[in-house]
């Protein structure tokens, strides 16, 4: 969104997916402040992936068989992760946010999220959707906050329309 906003003539159209507007606020310092403490903890990022697997994917995806792969594909990025990097890189996200501009957002942007997603739920960016002028909103039924892995193929399905829309 922050590209979309500095440099408008290099996007055409724009994919929001579980997102929030803001990285702000007393919860948000707070949730990373708990993320970077584990983060500096000895194979913390392995520890927030596995803390967060259930919350980010679906039941049903972390039970199949390509959840599985997923799962440990992931697993292996977080081992191989810098704990201390992760750390820098939460706090460096704090204070961002476009939220006072959605509304000035003049591009056709698609605003995903999937019913299942708690952080952040559905209905913010249903209202991100509603201020942005040109926005548009899909909600995937069976989808968490990886709404794109736990629910590919309706993910890539929405997102190639809206692309390929010629409207």
């Amino acid at each position: 969104m922050q590209l979309a906003f500095e440099a408008p003539e290099r996007v055409k159209r724009l994919v929001v997916a579980n997102s929030f507007p803001a990285f702000k606020g007393d919860d948000v310092r707070n949730m990373v402040a708990t993320w970077t403490e584990t983060f500096r903890q000895p194979d913390g990022a392995v520890k927030r992936f596995e803390n967060t697997w259930p919350v980010n994917a679906s039941e049903t995806f972390r039970q199949s068989a390509e959840g599985m792969r997923v799962y440990q594909m992931l697993h292996g990025l977080a081992a191989a992760a810098d704990g201390a990097s992760l750390a820098h890189a939460a706090e460096g996200a704090l204070g961002f946010g476009t939220d006072g501009q959605l509304n000035r957002l003049e591009h056709e942007t698609l605003f995903v999220a999937g019913t299942l997603d708690a952080v952040p739920p559905p209905a913010l960016s249903r209202q991100m959707a509603q201020t942005a002028p040109r926005g548009h909103y899909v909600e995937l039924p069976h989808a968490a906050h990886l709404s794109n892995v736990d629910s590919a193929q309706a993910f890539n399905a929405a997102v190639l329309s809206f692309l390929s829309d010629k409207g």
